[in-house]
């Protein structure tokens, strides 16, 4: 399993094989009182679903 911190511009990540990743493309920094509702708001980025990884 691949993680990218930090990511700015997920970019084909996902096709690169990075799974999981943290950072302002995916949320700012926030209050923990914050993270309930984000976590159930939250949807990744339509070009983000059904990547296919490089072979």
């Amino acid at each position: 399993m691949a993680i990218k911190p930090q990511i700015r511009n997920p970019g084909n990540l996902g096709q690169l094989g990075c799974e999981v990743g943290q950072g302002y493309a995916i949320a700012h920094p926030m209050l923990a009182a914050e993270l309930p509702d984000w976590i159930a708001s939250w949807r990744p980025a339509s070009r983000w679903c059904g990547m296919q990884p490089v072979a």
